[in-house]
């Protein structure tokens, strides 16, 4: 019966999970010894089970709670990615639980507002070091401000996060966790509350030479001036991702804004995919740059298949897209 229930999809069947945990709890009644293998199974099962599991125990309390609330007491990592079906009032219950948790993943669950974050703050921010909220569209500034207090935290995604107001993308630049190593702040496509050059200069100058990637995909706020900015205070960026659609062409980034961070010879990965105004010079940049293993000049209309050409026969080991035939 439990393997019927997702809490990935939208519509949960509760009725078929509170019949499981009425056939667990008989049997434990019927049979004393089986509820030390129930308390096995919970401890030892996935986390996508062990969320049923939880749900039993909120519902149910007995024979659930031991192995339910212990386990809580020592996750580490926490994955609870799409499982936008978990009640409300269950995640936050589960989340006020898990005190060690060091990676949280909460990527497209819908349900997750600033009331959740606020939760894991309480409970979380002394441990956690990585955190993905990509998705969850129903956060605005205030969890941007949450943000502040993770000391820790060294990896942090709030990509399509679309009711950030760019406002609050300023506050939390001048306030985030100065050890970040990897930003994702990606917008949906279509989104008109975006990161400004501002907000992405004021980031980088906190953040300096800790920060290694950067992902700011659909981003059309970005020019120059915040690659610039990148390229002259974190000079250890090994990932730069300012991708656009192939509906929304980039006209605000040139050559000087990727040659501005390709000089410091650190990127590995770079994605420069519909910034339609980079030419044959941002090749010429990118070969200063000896650790380049993949680049992105997918709809780069400037950039001439000779021009790829030449740039492969001169980085043989750099994975170019589109590929050249």
């Amino acid at each position: 019966l439990l393997r019927k229930v997702d809490m990935r999809q939208h519509s949960v069947n509760f009725d078929i999970l509170r019949e499981a945990g009425g056939l667990y709890r008989k049997s434990v009644e019927l049979c004393k010894n089986r509820a030390e293998a129930l308390d096995h199974v919970i401890s030892e099962c996935t986390i996508v089970d062990f969320v049923s599991f939880y749900y039993l125990y909120v519902r149910l309390n007995e024979p659930f709670a031991f192995a339910t609330l212990s386990r809580c007491t020592n996750i580490v990592e926490l994955d609870l990615s799409k499982m936008r079906g978990i009640p409300l009032h269950a995640l936050h219950s589960l989340l006020g639980l898990c005190a060690k948790v060091e990676i949280l993943d909460l990527s497209y669950c819908y349900q997750v507002t600033d009331e959740t974050m606020s939760i894991v703050q309480c409970t979380m921010s002394d441990t956690l070091y990585k955190l993905n909220l990509t998705g969850c569209h129903k956060l605005t500034g205030n969890t941007m401000l949450v943000l502040a207090s993770f000391r820790k935290l060294r990896w942090l995604s709030a990509a399509e996060c679309d009711q950030v107001s760019t406002s609050a993308y300023g506050n939390f630049a001048a306030r985030c966790p100065a050890n970040l190593e990897f930003v994702d702040l990606s917008h949906s496509v279509g989104n008109q509350r975006q990161i400004n050059d501002d907000a992405v200069c004021t980031l980088a100058r906190r953040l300096g030479l800790n920060l290694r990637a950067i992902i700011l995909a659909q981003c059309l706020n970005i020019s120059d001036t915040a690659l610039q900015q990148l390229g002259k205070s974190c000079t250890n960026l090994e990932v730069l991702n300012i991708s656009r659609s192939y509906d929304v062409a980039d006209r605000n980034v040139t050559d000087k804004g990727v040659a501005a961070i390709a000089k410091n010879g650190h990127l590995v990965d770079a994605n420069l995919s519909f910034c339609t105004r980079l030419t044959d010079r941002t090749l010429q940049s990118l070969t200063k740059s000896p650790k380049l293993k993949f680049v992105n000049l997918d709809g780069c209309k400037r950039i001439s298949s000779r021009d790829r050409e030449r740039f492969v026969a001169a980085m043989p080991a750099v994975k170019i897209l589109p590929s050249l035939l």
